[in-house]
Parts: C-alpha cells; structure tokens; sequence
C-alpha cells in the first residue's frame, strides 16, 4: 500500500496509513515535538522552508479523512493525493498556523460518510 511521501523513513505504512516510530506523527510522519514543546517539521532531514512564496498550514485529520485503502486497484494515486503529498514536502509548509498564509485541510467531498 502506498503512504504519503513514505512516511518519511520514520514509521511504517500498513493499510495506506503511516504508523509513526516513537517521537514522530503526523499524516506522513514529518512532525516531532522539538525545544519547548515547539512541533518540528523534518528535523534532521535537510528541510528547509521557502524562501519566498506563500506559508501553508496543514491540518492534521484522523486517517478516514484522507486514507485511501485501495489504491492498488488504480494505476496511479488521485491528483488531490499526489498534490497533497507535494505540499507536505514542500518548503511552503508551516507548523505555525499564526504565521500561515493559507490553511489546508486534507479532504475531498468523497471522503464524507453519507448518512443511510
């Protein structure tokens, strides 16, 4: 099963879900709690943020929001999932949400349960 940006090395992608190794989560496993508590996007990894263009600040959901277990029956992920991806490594990403430019919420319409 494919995980967002391969959980970053840092967890282990069961049923289209990044299970984080200790210290680290997020959707892809890039976030980990840094100095005072301060969430760190990428430590260690080279990250570095933009330095021009726009901040955006990526809501994290519960797995049934933005998961897509079956996958393996398309040849190629969704566009919105490939994008999502990109902008979780891109250096347009913030965890400051006081700080963001724009906000973004990882989910599409056909992810919402409809009542029966």
């Amino acid at each position: 099963t494919l995980c967002l940006n391969a959980c970053n090395g840092r967890g282990r992608c069961m049923g289209g879900f990044c299970h984080c190794k200790e210290g680290y989560f997020g959707t892809d496993c890039a976030l980990s709690e840094g100095v005072g508590a301060k969430v760190e996007l990428l430590a260690h990894q080279g990250y570095k943020p933009a330095v021009r263009g726009p901040s955006v600040y990526v809501y994290e959901l519960p797995p049934e929001y933005h998961v897509k277990r079956d996958l393996h029956k398309i040849d190629r992920p969704p566009l919105h999932l490939a994008l999502y991806e990109r902008l979780l490594s891109s250096g347009h990403r913030t965890t400051d949400g006081n700080n963001a430019d724009y906000y973004y919420l990882p989910i599409t319409s056909r992810d919402l349960k409809r009542p029966s």
